[in-house]
């Protein structure tokens, strides 16, 4: 039996995306850094072993705790990408309240 080795790099490549990503904190870059070292330390592993029948539920656990955090950081890479676009309408928004504050000053 093995993992899903595709989902596995999928949670490396996140780990590294957010390790680089200026909108966490230097503590929370650093640890997506070392985490994303280790997975993909693991990933290396894994592409050589078949796990042997006796491990079949510890494996069939990692394949669906992998699951879980994948679609965790995909919504948290949606989250920081959504306040992005939430500081973006923000910005264009106080540009209306700055034109609607010169309007009023002229009338």
């Amino acid at each position: 039996m093995r993992l899903d080795v595709n989902t596995v790099q999928q949670v490396t490549d996140a780990c590294f995306d957010l390790a680089m990503d200026g909108r966490l904190t230097e503590g929370q870059q650093q640890a997506m850094l070392a985490l994303g070292e280790h997975l993909r330390d693991a990933l290396i592993g894994q592409l050589a072993v078949d796990f042997a029948a006796p491990l079949d539920a510890k494996v069939t656990a990692a394949a669906a705790r992998l699951g879980i955090v994948n679609q965790d950081l995909q919504a948290e890479i949606a989250h920081l990408n959504a306040i992005d676009q939430t500081i973006s309408e923000v910005t264009q928004l106080v540009g209306v309240f700055d034109d609607l504050v010169q309007s009023a000053a002229k009338l």
